[in-house]
């Protein structure tokens, strides 16, 4: 099993998001998902999912990880985004 198809949204995880984050004041939500994959979720996946699974828990792990932190990430997109979207309205109330 490759995770070569998963590979793209490494792009958006390791610069664009985080990066984005850090911009604009929030470093604490740029360093989680910085981390998420490689530390918050690979590394306990690498211990869990071999009880279940054997030598395909391990094979298994890294996909899962770039799945839940996509899923992760994706979230905190949304939430940003609504974030500025209440801002914007309030500034135009208040403008």
């Amino acid at each position: 099993m490759t995770t070569f198809p998963w590979n793209n949204h490494r792009v958006v995880q390791a610069g664009g998001v985080p990066g984005q984050l850090a911009s604009v004041g929030k470093p604490v939500q740029s360093t989680i998902l910085g981390l998420s994959r490689q530390l918050f979720l690979l590394i306990p996946l690498l211990l869990i999912l071999p009880n279940f699974w054997g030598i395909e828990g391990v094979w298994r792990t890294p996909p899962i990880a770039d799945v839940l932190s996509t899923l992760i990430t994706g979230t905190v997109v949304y939430i940003e985004m609504k974030h500025i979207k209440e801002r914007e309205l309030l500034q135009k109330q208040g403008a």
